[in-house]
């Protein structure tokens, strides 16, 4: 696994745990719940959390295991509910949001901080959609370069 593989998926069982929604690796979710997936917005269930990870820009020290790594918190709610992702991203920020010293497999997070909320309006299918974006303080384990 890597450290980006180690830090979606360990704040995907984290989600589930929670009971914010349900992580399933293979995919398959009953139209009722909440499914947790990872980069890709599938067309199923109505509710889903996805999880991916981009650069906020800033330049790693290749001498130094920190670095922060942003992590965005996209929600799709059910048809003509448009509160259904606050719900859902509310919930995500009271268990993320300060959060501090927390491992996720070879990542230690070190601090989390919501940069951002962007609503991203209404699917094909009247679903609303918004996303959270966090920064996540993280120690990476050693690489090639970086002992």
């Amino acid at each position: 696994m890597s450290a980006t593989t180690d830090l979606l998926e360990g704040i995907a069982r984290q989600l589930h745990t929670a009971g914010i929604g349900v992580y399933n690796p293979d995919g398959v979710y009953t139209p009722e719940q909440v499914g947790i997936v990872l980069k890709v917005v599938p067309a199923s269930p109505d509710r889903v959390i996805v999880l991916n990870v981009y650069t906020p820009g800033a330049a790693d020290n290749p001498d130094q295991p920190l670095s922060t790594t942003a992590v965005q918190v996209r929600t799709r709610g059910r048809a003509n509910k448009p509160f259904d992702t606050d719900e859902t991203l509310d919930a995500v920020n009271t268990l993320l949001q300060g959060q501090e010293q927390y491992r996720y497999g070879t990542v230690q997070a070190l601090a989390v901080t919501r940069t951002s909320s962007v609503p991203l309006g209404q699917d094909g299918n009247k679903r609303f959609e918004h996303a959270d974006n966090y920064y996540v303080d993280v120690e990476l384990p050693p690489t090639l370069h970086r002992q």
